[in-house]
């Protein structure tokens, strides 16, 4: 969530576009896109740890992701960083599971840590 710590203005502005009905209307299948993507390759990773329903709990993950950074951008007071380590609190028994880096396009093993917050993006998925 630094990103959207760090560039607050620019996601907000973002988000609030992204939620006016005529802005949506042009950009619908960018979006769409963009999210098929994403929960793919969390269902990969998914997959790779051997997770129930791996489609599913992509698309609980992302939205989880998504609704985080949604109610930091509304909600003033938001307590961004404590949902965050509990949503990775949720995942910490995959530890050391194989997890997609988008950037390289390669698996790689990763740590999951209880105090790194998610950063979700197109380029990268990082825990």
């Amino acid at each position: 969530m630094q990103i959207l710590k760090q560039k607050y203005a620019f996601w907000r502005l973002l988000h609030s576009l992204r939620l006016q009905n005529k802005v949506v209307g042009h950009v619908v299948v960018q979006i769409k896109a963009h999210v098929a993507f994403v929960e793919e390759k969390i269902k990969e990773n998914m997959e790779g740890a051997v997770v129930p329903a791996p489609a599913l709990e992509a698309k609980l993950l992302f939205a989880a992701i998504d609704g985080m950074a949604n109610h930091f951008l509304l909600l003033n007071d938001y307590p961004i960083d404590e949902v965050a380590s509990l949503l990775i609190q949720k995942y910490k028994p995959l530890q050391n599971k194989k997890l997609w880096n988008l950037r390289s396009g390669s698996i790689a093993s990763s740590t999951l840590s209880g105090t790194t917050p998610w950063r979700c993006s197109r380029g990268s998925f990082i825990i």
